[in-house]
């Protein structure tokens, strides 16, 4: 009974390694992807398009050796591109490149050639532009000042070709208000294209549209009680800067006045200078004249 034991147990282990060689041995196909490094790119031409990242190779070899295969990662393939020119460039995937052992056997790859777009690169330099977005109160302006106002791109020829300026998209901060914000930005750059400085620094000027105004007022003398008063010339002519909006209805602005302080409580003339008082908003540009004479007489 222990013979026929043993032998039993002999049997099986033969039959159970006979059945894993049979099978080891046994070709069958399978599915491989293969990630692709590309080398040799020539100085100063560069890729526009066409890269892959992977190939799908189908193989055949035996089922043991593909088991093996698979559970590790393949083997970069080496695309050699010194050979490349400027425009279209039709590569082939060659299958005897494959970092694979004798015995596996490659039937299919998938892509099996590439179309690269080969561009030279080149370099130039444009200005920097501001699209100011936001909602600007009336009668103000806003205007955005670059340092450095260029930069130099670099990139594909053909892409190079259509840019002659970078604008930024610029967001007025919510209230607006008058004056001057610094900010540091990054440039935003189309795909392929590389620029020197990257990073700058930008004036937010914010500032109101004025027109010049020039009206005309009676000047109002402010002197002591008890004198008579008069006054050569009597009207003079102010320039102003007026809020757009504003500039039509100056001429009938009672608040834009024109006068003369009198310090003096004794008879006799004296030359003084003219003062104005303007409406919030409004700036004094010019005073013709600058200076009226203002004679005190007895108050009759």
């Amino acid at each position: 009974m222990k013979h026929r034991w043993k032998e039993f147990t002999l049997a099986l282990l033969m039959a159970v390694t006979l059945w894993y060689a049979v099978s080891g041995s046994e070709k069958v196909e399978s599915l491989i992807e293969v990630r692709v490094d590309y080398r040799g790119l020539p100085n100063g031409l560069t890729v526009q398009s066409g890269l892959v990242n992977k190939i799908n190779v189908r193989v055949r070899a035996p089922i043991g050796m593909l088991r093996s295969l698979t559970m590790q990662d393949s083997r970069p393939y080496i695309m050699d591109l010194s050979s490349v020119t400027k425009g279209e460039n039709l590569m082939l995937i060659d299958g005897s490149q494959l970092s694979f052992r004798s015995n596996i056997e490659v039937i299919d790859i998938t892509p099996s050639r590439i179309l690269l777009q080969v561009d030279a690169v080149s370099s130039k330099e444009v200005p920097l532009e501001a699209d100011i977005r936001g909602n600007l109160p009336e009668d103000y302006i806003a205007q955005v000042s670059f340092t450095p106002q260029s930069v130099t791109i670099t990139g594909p020829s053909s892409v190079l070709e259509s840019i002659n300026t970078l604008t930024l998209p610029i967001t007025l901060p919510e209230p607006v208000s008058t004056g001057i914000t610094r900010l540091t930005q990054r440039l935003p750059l189309p795909e392929s294209v590389d620029a020197s400085p990257t990073e700058f620094s930008l004036g937010v000027h914010v500032g109101i549209k004025r027109k010049l105004v020039s009206v005309t007022r009676l000047v109002q003398v402010e002197a002591p009680d008890g004198f008579g008063k008069f006054v050569r010339p009597d009207r003079i002519k102010i320039q102003i800067a007026v809020p757009e909006s504003q500039a039509g209805k100056a001429s009938a602005d009672k608040e834009i006045r024109a006068f003369v302080n009198v310090d003096q409580a004794e008879l006799g003339s004296y030359s003084l200078p003219v003062l104005v008082d303007l409406p919030q908003g409004m700036e004094l540009v010019r005073i013709d004249p600058p200076n009226v004479t203002v004679t005190l007489e007895q108050k009759r």
